[in-house]
């Protein structure tokens, strides 16, 4: 069967993620234009998108926040920075009317977590870097990216959603390879989401047999610790002054959290707007401090910029997305695993870093989770 325009814009974009941002935007807009023409032929509706109404506020409630935040002029340049939501729609829309290619989509998301890993390993042992990035600008991005797809095919694995045998080799063997492409970029807070999500989705798909493999995981991750010279001076520092010294990347976000709040009990209803948190958190510090582009935490950023209500409102969509991938994963539907597997380690990934204004890790998760959603509410609305 020839694969059909939507198809092809998928495959790519699932190699684009890990490789090529640029590329990744480039096709977000072929998209946008595919699936606009789609829908002015009345070939796709949107109405079959359940999330309209609350994109449609949390947009209006960014726009109120840039209007009346702290400098209108600062935050307005960057109102239209929401079209990385952009991915969730579109990626919903192509999935619920082609629904047989989501399983090709993991498949080339793979490939590129692959390249990428690879090409971290090359940086870190031959190519004289303490902290391998891939080809992504930062270590961390590079783990938060790696991340996500580890617990995909980890979970895929685990569900059997992939549908033939070489399929299993072919995510089997990228597990450690991926893995490795984490360990050499040396962050802790990517490491330990996964660690955290991989010990749920055991347990969750395994019970009793889950326990015991946690445990031989914990063991194996406190090995791989310990003998990595690098690695075991990391997470050293997260018992001994780090907390307190604000020149660790650690003892950076504790102040950081606590300016964080303060902006958000004198900014409660519509926060500061974007590009404002290193201006306000300037005038909050003794000093300043080595990173103050954001708060280092998805939560109290996107509550410091838009305000309390707008927060509530992407809690809402996120507990959604959370309860709804919970359903499907006990009932052991198609990818309802890997859906559950790809929003925890990143709402973890949240609690450290911010994820949704990190442009590589958020147009990967958005791009999955639209996925995700339109291939369940295909297949709910087939059950109908």
């Amino acid at each position: 069967q020839t694969p059909s325009s939507g198809t092809i814009f998928l495959l790519l974009l699932g190699w684009a993620h890990m490789v090529s941002i640029s590329a990744t935007q480039i096709l977000l807009a072929g998209m946008v234009i595919y699936v606009g023409y789609r829908l002015v032929k009345r070939e796709y509706q949107l109405a079959v998108f359940p999330y309209t109404a609350v994109f449609g506020i949390l947009f209006l409630l960014a726009s109120l926040s840039a209007l009346l935040g702290v400098n209108p002029q600062r935050s307005l340049n960057k109102i239209f920075g929401w079209w990385i939501y952009l991915f969730f729609v579109t990626m919903f829309l192509l999935t619920y009317y082609e629904a047989r290619i989501l399983p090709r989509l993991v498949f080339f998301i793979t490939l590129g977590a692959n390249m990428a890993a690879a090409w971290g390993g090359y940086q870190f042992f031959f190519g004289g870097l303490d902290r391998a990035n891939g080809f992504f600008t930062h270590a961390l991005t590079y783990a938060n990216t790696l991340g996500i797809v580890l617990c995909l095919i980890i979970a895929v694995l685990l569900s059997n959603a992939y549908q033939r045998r070489w399929e299993f080799w072919y995510y089997a063997l990228s597990t450690p390879l991926i893995l490795l492409g984490m360990g050499v970029s040396v962050s802790r807070g990517p490491m330990l989401s996964v660690l955290v999500t991989l010990l749920m989705i055991f347990i969750l798909r395994l019970r009793r047999k889950g326990l015991l493999i946690c445990c031989v995981i914990l063991a194996a991750w406190s090995l791989v610790i310990v003998s990595t010279p690098e690695l075991r001076k990391r997470y050293a520092e997260l018992f001994d002054r780090s907390w307190t010294d604000p020149d660790t990347s650690v003892g950076v976000r504790v102040p950081l959290w606590k300016v964080a709040v303060e902006i958000i009990g004198d900014h409660p209803i519509f926060g500061i707007g974007e590009r404002n948190f290193r201006q306000e958190a300037l005038s909050r510090l003794p000093r300043p401090l080595h990173t103050m582009a954001h708060a280092h935490n998805i939560y109290l950023q996107f509550a410091l910029t838009h305000g309390i209500p707008a927060f509530l409102v992407l809690a809402f969509l996120l507990g959604r997305m959370l309860l709804q991938a919970v359903a499907r994963a006990l009932a052991q539907q198609p990818f309802g695993l890997a859906s559950l597997a790809v929003l925890s380690v990143f709402l973890l990934e949240g609690l450290t870093e911010n994820v949704l204004g990190d442009s590589e890790v958020a147009m990967l998760f958005f791009s999955l989770m639209g996925a995700f959603g339109g291939y369940a509410q295909r297949h709910r609305d087939e059950a109908d």
